[in-house]
């Protein structure tokens, strides 16, 4: 039997590589790639981590990882797993509920972890292309026969396109009886989640990610809520200190420190409006409404390739994609409001040029 070729995930582009490329300063670089919280995280994470003990192995239990989390969501212990970061939480989901060729939907275009972390599993990836507005499409769902699929996976907000899945698509769905797993990574810049769902849809599988709102993204950290017997399930096939001492004490300190973080993500959220509010007074702009840290655009006229190129070389690095049957795209991350002038500057000129 022939080993399964797979294709190697595409990751945000990193600093350091672009700089060596383009022979620049990496301190000069302005990174708007990978959907950070570009005020990096709290200087009493720095702090706590200064002080924190790494000789002895972290708690394989997560006791405190999910007492904090309990009072962050407001949600039993017993509801709870903690993963190396959300990627982990939807891999552990997969080989838990899922056997080889078991078949799984999606909504393209989405997070391309997806796509990859089915291959990795040996899972049959199904698709229901989302409309020219990157929606998804209601009437291919209603129509769509889910007792052929064992697994749903649907991000809201959605990456790249940043929009919530509407509640009636949601509750078509999981009225099939269908496992759900909603990827709610950027829910705190929407401040809209389906947690309570799970009262009465034990099928619903939320993950979340502390990379995004809370800076952590350099210490994989996220999260699953679910129903206890499938979290029990979890726990008992998740690598034992898969959670290091230096994450469970930077969420310790970002929990602590909350108003905060909080106050960051009013600034984000405001810079985000702006920056659309700014992309759909440039002509030929076609920018897609976000409720997330990020925005999703494409000239309708120029090459989107060389647009991405243009800013790259002004040291401005964003995310390129040419999605099939879509075409090309660039997501710019919310940065902070400088960095927000600087890239709305380029484009202009970019788009002038």
């Amino acid at each position: 039997m022939k080993n399964k070729i797979l294709n190697i995930y595409q990751a945000a582009e990193s600093p350091f590589l672009l700089a060596k490329r383009l022979g620049i300063n990496e301190a000069s670089i302005i990174k708007l790639n990978a959907n950070e919280n570009p005020y990096g995280c709290l200087p009493s994470v720095q702090k706590r981590l200064a002080k924190a003990s790494y000789h002895q192995y972290p708690d394989h239990t997560q006791r405190k990882i999910k007492e904090y989390l309990s009072g962050y969501t407001n949600c039993a212990l017993e509801k709870l797993i903690a993963g190396s970061g959300a990627d982990e939480i939807i891999d552990l989901v997969c080989r838990l509920l899922l056997k080889p060729g078991d078949r799984v939907l999606i909504f393209p275009p989405c997070f391309p972890y997806y796509e990859h972390v089915l291959g990795l599993n040996n899972l049959t990836s199904v698709s229901i292309n989302r409309t020219n507005q990157l929606l998804i499409d209601d009437e291919q769902v209603n129509s769509f026969d889910l007792s052929k699929v064992s697994l749903v996976i649907i991000a809201s907000p959605n990456n790249p396109s940043g929009d919530l899945v509407k509640s009636s698509t949601l509750k078509t769905i999981l009225d099939a009886g269908v496992y759900v797993l909603l990827d709610e990574a950027y829910y705190e810049f929407s401040k809209v989640s389906c947690q309570e769902w799970q009262l009465n849809y034990p099928n619903l599988i939320i993950c979340r990610t502390l990379s995004k709102m809370f800076g952590l993204a350099g210490l994989r950290l996220g999260y699953g809520i679910m129903e206890p017997n499938l979290a029990k399930q979890l726990h008992k096939i998740k690598p034992p200190y898969n959670i290091t001492i230096a994450a469970e004490e930077a969420l310790i300190a970002s929990i602590d420190d909350l108003s905060i973080l909080q106050q960051q993500l009013v600034k984000i959220i405001k810079t985000r409006d702006l920056l659309f509010h700014k992309l759909t007074k440039i002509p030929e702009i076609k920018a897609f409404k976000s409720e997330a840290n990020f925005i999703l655009f494409k000239s309708l006229k120029k090459n989107n390739q060389e647009i991405y190129n243009f800013l790259l070389s002004k040291g401005i690095l964003t995310r390129f994609y040419d999605f099939p049957k879509f075409g090309a795209y660039i997501r710019v991350s919310v940065g902070t409001a400088e960095q927000m002038e600087i890239f709305h500057q380029e484009l202009s000129s970019a788009m002038n040029n």
